[in-house]
């Protein structure tokens, strides 16, 4: 792989020119069809009610997780794909992302999807799998539980 997603290479490439370069046209697409309403939070973790409205015909959105993610999702179906593998996420399922790994969500049956997402800091993770008899990786293996 190229180690990231091309909106992240090409965010890069175009900074500081004027105008609107695909990856901000992208993150106004995924503005103006995800919302997230912060439920709680506090040092190195928060917990959001994310909301997406894409559907069938709207192009996949690739974006980067910006820390630990423990998605549980609650109504919807919706294909994540990244690194770790693509997989098929409906209600129940437990969406896993890494920090700084590219991802890719679109919509191939139906429209929309409601997730209840836990973001955890790198710094957190590493307290919690401390704790844990065993553990020596922080990265998921798997897109999803």
């Amino acid at each position: 792989g190229h180690g990231c997603c091309l909106v992240c290479q090409e965010r890069a490439s175009n900074r500081g020119k004027a105008g609107f370069c695909a990856w901000e046209k992208l993150l106004i697409f995924h503005a103006m069809t995800t919302t997230a309403r912060n439920l709680a939070s506090g040092r190195d973790w928060q917990v959001s009610d994310v909301i997406c409205t894409a559907g069938v015909g709207d192009r996949p959105f690739e974006e980067q997780h910006r820390s630990f993610c423990v998605a549980a999702v609650t109504s919807g179906t919706f294909r994540y794909r990244t690194r770790q593998g693509t997989a098929m996420l409906a209600p129940g399922a437990i969406l896993l992302g890494n920090p700084g790994a590219c991802y890719e969500c679109g919509h191939v049956h139906c429209a929309g999807d409601r997730c209840l997402s836990f973001h955890f800091a790198p710094a957190y993770m590493e307290r919690i799998a401390a704790g844990v008899p065993g553990a020596s990786k922080l990265d998921f293996a798997t897109p999803r539980l």
